[in-house]
């Protein structure tokens, strides 16, 4: 049996069903699963989350990598 890591990931990506692939793969390894489609928000799930693990999509088309690392 496997074991689950007690930790949180962030998964962030501009394609819903890449996020919705990752989060039934990731449920099953980590403790929780967060994602979002919108890069304005990863700044605030970091701060209100806490995530061990932040998975970004480095080809997301909208994201201004500033709005993470100001």
């Amino acid at each position: 049996m496997k074991s689950m890591l007690p930790a949180t990931i962030l998964v962030v990506d501009d394609n819903r069903g890449i996020l919705s692939a990752a989060e039934l793969l990731l449920r099953a390894h980590f403790r929780r699963v967060v994602t979002t489609h919108n890069p304005e928000r990863i700044r605030a799930l970091i701060r209100d989350e806490s995530p061990d693990v932040v998975l970004l999509d480095m080809n997301y088309h909208r994201a201004s990598f500033s709005v993470i690392c100001p």
